[in-house]
């Protein structure tokens, strides 16, 4: 795990590392401070979102932790102003699919604590668990699929990158495939195509130029 800089609380949650930077919860809670308007200066509901972001970002984290202890390694967190990364110092090697495993895990974890948050809250009414239930649908939900989308440094972009890699003996052919896949999604989800297209060739034609056959990478956003 790399080692961060700057005042930290740190921790460990059954023998793994935990940093949390100080940078993590200004960004956390500037954000509805400055575009929440009157919900955003509501201390309950200020407090409320920052523990939600943190236990959902830690969550997901412990998504690639268990994921990358599957494969025999023991990973770190860190929380930043950029959000949450789970990586290792080890030196070591993981298949292609491992690594789509494990940065699938991340997202799963997240989507999968949306729903329990919420199927729980569901018999409970008021105004401040309408609003709170909403909220963690967005952070976990929400956050969780546009974290999968084809772009790096996102989990998406990590497991496109594997794809091109495994397919990096006809890389023209990859990327054409990821351009009309992404292109689909975008349709389905009525995102601007031409928008969609690019960015999937932007982030296709990163990933095959960074594929290596060496050592996998084991760091997770």
């Amino acid at each position: 795990m790399q080692r961060g800089r700057g005042p930290a609380l740190r921790f460990r949650v059954f023998g793994t590392p935990v940093r949390i930077g100080l940078t993590f919860p200004l960004m956390v809670v500037a954000l509805p401070l400055i575009f929440g308007g009157h919900f955003g200066r509501d201390p309950w509901m200020l407090t409320a979102w920052l523990v939600l972001v943190t236990v959902s970002v830690l969550v997901h984290e412990a998504g690639h932790v268990a994921a990358l202890r599957a494969c025999g390694f023991h990973p770190g967190v860190s929380l930043n102003a950029f959000g949450g990364l789970t990586s290792t110092d080890e030196r070591g090697r993981i298949s292609p699919w491992q690594s789509i495993g494990v940065s699938l895990a991340g997202p799963a974890a997240a989507i999968l604590l949306g729903i329990t948050i919420n199927s729980a809250l569901i018999p409970i009414h008021g105004r401040q668990i309408v609003w709170f239930s909403a909220a963690s649908w967005f952070v976990n939900v929400w956050w969780s699929l546009f974290n999968l989308l084809p772009i790096v440094p996102l989990d998406g972009g990590h497991i496109t990158s594997e794809l091109v890699e495994m397919a990096s003996r006809r890389r023209g052919a990859a990327i054409g495939w990821l351009i009309a896949a992404t292109a689909a999604i975008c349709a389905a989800c009525r995102i601007p195509a031409p928008t969609g297209v690019t960015t999937a060739a932007t982030a296709a034609a990163a990933a095959a130029t960074s594929a290596q056959p060496q050592q996998q990478e084991c760091t997770q956003s």
